[in-house]
């Protein structure tokens, strides 16, 4: 199994390599090109991007996170979350499951980032990671251990699966989860460290992931001592008035769509 690990402060350092059937989804033409860019310079690009067209929650990174306290970042992708963790966390733990992009991620991060090519879920064992296809290829967004989230056209890539509460990360200020419809086995995994540090969480739900409403999502997480809010163009809003048709089933345009959702200690 791979996994970067580091010292509080130190660079994180290279140790054995994951569990995986030995495919990984191959890089397009364009990513051949973005890979020759310093990765620096490539992950503060992205980062600005997002900030300015991404997702807005990111802008409140300062606000949930805890200078003096660690951040997680599950689901890390190319490490956009991360990068912007970095100036308001003692440290970040970033998981990112899938090969292609852990690459991408790991050619930029070090020092306080520390990384694991882990998936996270409720039970340590081997498991399959569905990376969807679609005519432009395999996608960078969509990898899940869900099967009900990837049920059309995709391969497999073997990757570990391991339960948060095994490894031994205290002092949890903030995770972001970004899981594409697993959120819920990540989060029973992680029942020991949610009441013992009781973090804030973000974390991206969708009906259209899993079937469930979106209601009973929420009710989940609130059930381990939360109360729920949505950035709703801009106000933070209780999820209790949050008009789920509107902003999460049946939104009229991209900005009211509602699909990330913050949670506070109660």
């Amino acid at each position: 199994m791979n996994r970067l690990l580091c010292a509080e402060g130190n660079p994180a350092v290279l140790t054995d390599t994951a569990n995986s059937n030995g495919w990984e989804p191959p890089l397009k033409f364009e990513e051949y090109l973005k890979a020759m860019l310093p990765p620096r310079a490539r992950i503060a690009y992205l980062h600005h991007r997002n900030l300015r067209k991404g997702e807005p929650e990111l802008r409140l990174v300062s606000i949930l996170a805890d200078k003096k306290r660690v951040s997680i970042d599950v689901g890390a992708n190319k490490g956009v979350y991360s990068y912007a963790l970095l100036a308001h966390s003692k440290l970040v733990h970033a998981f990112e499951p899938n090969p292609k992009l852990f690459r991408v991620l790991s050619s930029w991060a070090s020092g306080r980032v520390v990384l694991h090519p882990e998936a996270l879920s409720n039970v340590s064992a081997p498991a399959d990671l569905l990376v969807p296809r679609s005519a432009n290829g395999f996608s960078n967004q969509g990898a899940s251990l869900s099967a009900t989230k990837v049920s059309g056209d995709h391969r497999k890539v073997v990757v570990r699966a391991v339960r948060f509460d095994e490894l031994g990360i205290r002092n949890v200020g903030f995770m972001k989860i970004d899981v594409e419809g697993f959120e819920r086995e990540v989060l029973e995994g992680a029942t020991d460290t949610l009441r013992r540090d009781r973090p804030n969480l973000l974390i991206e739900m969708e009906e259209a992931h899993t079937g469930v409403p979106i209601s009973e999502m929420v009710k989940t997480v609130t059930g381990y001592g939360y109360n729920c809010f949505a950035l709703v163009r801009g106000t933070l809003t209780p999820f209790a008035r949050l008009d789920t048709e509107k902003h999460h089933r049946r939104p009229e345009c991209r900005d009211d769509y509602v699909f990330n959702f913050i949670f506070l200690p109660s």
